[in-house]
């Protein structure tokens, strides 16, 4: 299986891709200028993330600052994941209509692989929640941004300096 990236839905705010891979593929290092979460449906996937290398297994979830130094490689059994990137503005508008932090300055999270009970299955009906009209993106928009703030820490994370 070659490496597919399908887009299921894309906003100013908000992209939502499924990524399939196998057989080696690999993402080389790159940034991106969002926040990006991605939640391991199947598979074994082996970041790379701002120096330090990590295992995402099945389950887990993955969280990137903007502009983190980031590369996947993957093994040979196929993997599955949703990768949602979130705009740094979108996510300081509902920081700042919710009150959820005192600042709006746009946070730096502690990033990583992350353990998010039943995340990954909740975030196989986020197609569909984009897929609504404009006030389908806009709550799909505010789901990701509570996720990303309410992201549980483990020691498997690391701090951007």
């Amino acid at each position: 299986m070659p490496l597919t990236c399908e887009a299921l839905h894309v906003c100013p705010q908000l992209e939502l891709s499924w990524v399939r891979a196998a057989g080696g593929a690999s993402f080389a290092r790159h940034t991106h200028d969002e926040y990006v979460l991605g939640a391991n449906l199947s598979g074994h996937e082996r970041i790379w993330l701002d120096g330090r290398e990590l295992d995402v297994l099945p389950g887990q979830v993955t969280l990137y600052n903007p502009l983190a130094v980031q590369g996947s490689a993957f093994g040979a059994e196929p993997v599955e994941y949703i990768s949602v990137h979130l705009s740094a503005e979108a996510l300081c508008q509902v920081i700042d209509q919710e009150n959820l932090r005192s600042t709006r300055q746009a946070p730096s999270f502690e990033q990583g692989v992350l353990q998010h009970r039943g995340c990954s299955r909740r975030w196989q009906s986020w197609p569909r929640l984009c897929a609504r009209s404009g006030a389908g993106a806009t709550a799909a928009v505010r789901t990701v941004a509570r996720t990303i703030v309410s992201a549980p820490r483990r020691a498997g994370a690391c701090h951007r300096p």
